[in-house]
Order: structure tokens, then C-alpha cells, then sequence
């Protein structure tokens, strides 16, 4: 799209909110569009309630250090990137709406679902493109394993497995207030790390009908739970599991397996590591890659933002669909509604952890 005939796009501008661990995945992703010509975006703004850590992030990238007021007043930020506490998430992003920006919020989408269905209301009341970070949507393991299972490749669905063992060290939690609290993070290892994993899981194996769960706290003096597994049943018919621990050491790749009637497909981290079918010869294994491995693996020293490769290129990718679905007039790829069925499920796991019974879903 142009701004007229012969005229590039100008590109999008956005601010980034809270210019924690994950803001400075954002800024690179944005600062990375430019260098690879996926898309036209630019950061001008950066807002914190710490101003110090705003203006080191803005300082870094050729932005301005704002107040929050000031971003939602200026027309001339386009888009805001929400990147504070996850309980934050859904209030920050309906005030953006509301002043006419598009919006990124990061995952989850928020701690509840009724903050997180009004958001959903907001962004159709004022016909703002809003997306909700799942960068590993656009891996190109994902896209293999969509084209399986839209192909019909793996035959009937039996069987889904998906795995987030990793490891935070007590540390992790204590560097800053709101992790692993119910009002700030909403919940533990689910929600907060395996929320990718989970996305991927309703995306490729289809809606979930039942769960039935249990969770505990094993390691970490911490509100919420640092192990979670909970069985599934699918609307397909197929059965499947769900486990995620923040308290496995020393950390495993995130592994997401469908098992169907002509063949299984084994995702670690990004990569395929398992693609076989009835009379062929399976593909080779590949390797795990060691940005997988580093994510898994994180402690209070390593954090997730700082792993690079391939990683940071899915938030790239994310971004530029992102950029492009405003320019096309289209939804993003994975939008507020996609946020929502993935902590619908949370949602049921936790549920069903705390009654001790099946959670349907509907």
C-alpha cells in the first residue's frame, strides 16, 4: 500500500509500554524490519513508570522517552506495543484503542477472560487492529505442521502431545515483584511460559472440549504453580496431554507431537525434528537449535530476551504481519480472539486443578 500514486507507505510508528526484558525483543524485531525490508515500522516512543529504563531502551534506538498520556494524545504514534505485567496487559491496550492506535500486546493476552473479552469489544468498537504475540506461529516448523494437518497427511488425529519442561531458578521469580503472583502473572508455568506451546497446540490439533488437570508447586516459594499436567480431549475425537514446570532441571526444549492414523510430526523448540508416515522413510532429525535450548534453560542471568537466532526473527515476522495486516485492512494472523481460545484453555486447567474435576469447554 502507498501513501499515494508512486509513493511508499510511510512507515508505522509505535511505542513500546513498559520497557522491561521483553520490550527490547520488540525494539530489535521493529529495528530488524528495517534492516530486512519485510516491512515499513519504526519505533519513536518509549513509556515505563521506571522513566530510567524508558529512556535507555529509547536511547538505544533513536527514539523518545513519554509519558503514557502524552503516546495515547499524539497522533502521530500509530501503533503501541504492549510489553508491562501481564495483568496490565488488556487495560493498556483497550486505553490505546480507544485513542486510535493498533495495538501488540504481549502474551497473554491478559490474566482473565473478562478483561481479555473486553478488549476483543473494544477493538471492534473502534475498528483497531489488535494482535497478541505468539511469534512461533510464524516458524516454518509451524507452517509444516499446518500443511500436514490441512493436507490431511497424518490421517485421522489420535494422540497430541505438549511439553514445556523448563527451568527458572529462584531468582527469576525475585527479580521483579509481579512474577509468579496471581494479580500480576495470573499463573505460573502454564500461562506464563508454555502459553506459546499451547497456542501452537489449538492452531495445529484444533479446539479442546474437556480437560481434567492437576498442578502443584514444587520448587519455588512463589503464588501460583511451577508444575501443571492436565489430559485433553480434543473436538476431533483425539486425546492428549499437557505439561509444563518451570522447576525441571537443568531445562528441555518446548515439544509439541501429533500423532494421527497415517503419521506423526514432532516439533522441539522450532525445528522438526520428527516427520514420518506410513511406508515412507521418516525424514532426517534435525538438530535442536541452542536458542531453544537457552530459553529452556533460562535463569535470573540468561533471560528469554536476550537468546537470539531464529527467535528473534519470529517476533520479526510477527511484527511485519502485524504491519501489513493494517496496510491491507485484513486481521493479523494471530489476533485478540486467538488470545483468548488459548487462555480459555488455561483458563479450564486451572479450574479443573482447583475443583479437582473435568472442565468442559464450549
Amino acid at each position: 500500500m502507498t501513501d499515494g500514486p508512486g509513493t511508499p507507505a510511510s512507515p508505522l510508528t509505535f511505542a513500546i509500554v513498559g520497557c522491561g526484558n521483553i520490550a527490547r525483543t520488540h525494539a530489535r524485531a521493529l529495528a530488524g524490519l528495517a534492516v530486512r525490508g519485510e516491512a515499513a515500522a519504526r519505533l519513536v516512543a518509549c513509556v515505563d513508570v521506571v522513566e530510567s529504563r524508558a529512556q535507555a531502551l529509547a536511547a538505544e534506538h533513536g527514539a523518545r522517552a513519554r509519558s503514557w498520556d502524552d503516546v495515547l494524545a499524539d497522533p502521530a504514534v500509530d501503533a503501541v506495543s504492549v510489553c508491562t505485567p501481564s495483568g496490565g496487559h488488556a487495560a493498556l491496550a483497550v486505553a490505546a484503542v480507544a485513542a486510535g492506535k493498533h495495538v501488540v500486546v504481549e502474551k497473554p493476552v491478559d490474566v482473565t477472560l473478562a478483561a481479555a473479552r473486553h478488549l476483543a469489544a473494544a477493538a471492534r468498537r473502534y475498528g483497531r487492529t489488535v494482535a497478541v504475540v505468539s511469534q512461533h506461529r510464524f516458524d516454518d516448523a509451524t507452517t509444516h505442521v499446518e500443511h500436514l494437518v490441512a493436507t490431511g497427511a497424518l490421517g485421522v488425529p489420535v494422540l497430541v502431545d505438549a511439553r514445556v519442561p523448563w527451568w527458572r531458578d529462584p531468582a527469576y521469580y525475585a527479580a521483579d515483584a509481579w512474577r509468579g503472583t496471581v494479580a500480576g502473572d495470573g499463573g505460573g508455568a502454564l500461562v506464563n511460559q508454555a502459553i506459546h506451546t499451547v497456542d501452537l497446540m489449538l492452531a495445529t490439533a484444533g479446539p479442546v472440549a474437556r480437560v481434567q488437570a492437576a498442578a502443584a508447586t514444587r520448587l519455588h516459594d512463589i503464588e501460583v504453580e511451577d508444575v501443571v499436567c492436565a489430559t485433553l480431549t480434543f473436538t476431533s475425537g483425539a486425546l492428549g496431554t499437557l505439561a509444563a514446570s518451570t522447576a525441571v532441571a537443568p531445562g528441555f526444549p518446548a515439544r509439541l507431537a501429533l500423532h494421527g492414523t497415517a503419521g506423526s510430526v514432532v516439533v522441539e523448540g522450532d525445528r522438526v525434528v520428527v516427520d514420518a508416515r506410513l511406508g515412507e522413510d521418516p525424514s532426517p532429525r534435525a538438530a535442536v537449535t541452542a536458542d531453544a535450548l537457552a530459553v529452556a534453560g533460562a535463569g535470573s542471568r540468561t533471560a528469554e530476551h536476550e537468546v537470539a537466532g531464529a527467535w528473534g526473527v519470529a517476533h520479526e515476522r510477527q511484527l511485519a504481519d502485524v504491519v501489513r495486516a493494517v496496510r491491507e485492512g485484513r486481521p493479523p494472523r494471530v489476533g485478540v480472539d486467538d488470545g483468548i481460545r488459548a487462555l480459555e484453555v488455561v483458563d479450564a486447567v486451572y479450574r479443573s486443578a482447583r475443583s479437582g474435576l473435568p472442565v468442559d469447554l464450549t
